[in-house]
């Protein structure tokens, strides 16, 4: 097995199976893997290709902490990934759930996707309420730009998520 062009430690499970060591390197940096697979002849499969997408963390927006995030909260999402073509500040009711191509869903644990509705958003952050209904467990969050998925992560969704909004941006200290 090949990934990029380059040799993977591969072990034959039978004779239409295959196990291959992906490395951590592979996936490190957002883009495609190229994946194909050479018989005992020299006979090359077709190009299996991968698309690997960069991480987005989401945090409450109170204290910016990773982990738990409740249902109709404000909550910030962070990627290295360009998610946004602007800086926005939303300042209309309703709020949109897509501007300037940038959107932001959430596919919860009952495997149903909602578009989020968005406050701000600029290229490596974005603030937006977590829909009302998102079921709690695990949820998927995926961001969009002009339709192409930039960014991946997921979210537990929980009850409830107390928190202030402080001076400092961390939970703690002056409200």
């Amino acid at each position: 097995v090949k990934v990029n062009g380059e040799n993977r430690p591969t072990r034959v499970v039978s004779s239409t199976r295959l196990v291959a060591t992906i490395l951590t390197v592979d996936i490190a940096t957002p883009g495609v893997l190229n994946i194909t697979v050479t018989d005992l002849f020299g006979s090359v499969s077709s190009t299996l290709a991968i698309a690997i997408y960069d991480r987005v963390t989401v945090t409450t927006a109170t204290s910016y902490t990773s982990g738990e995030v409740a249902p109709d909260s404000i909550s910030v999402a962070f990627a290295a990934a360009r998610m946004a073509s602007a800086v926005r500040v939303v300042d209309s009711f309703p709020l949109p759930t897509s501007l300037l191509g940038t959107r932001v869903s959430v596919r919860d644990s009952s495997g149903i996707a909602r578009d989020q509705q968005l406050f701000f958003f600029a290229p490596q952050q974005i603030n937006f309420l977590l829909h009302r209904q998102t079921a709690f467990g695990r949820a998927t969050v995926t961001i969009y730009l002009e339709d192409k998925i930039v960014a991946l992560g997921s979210i537990e969704v929980v009850r409830v998520s107390p928190g202030l909004f402080t001076q400092n941006s961390t939970g703690e200290g002056v409200p």
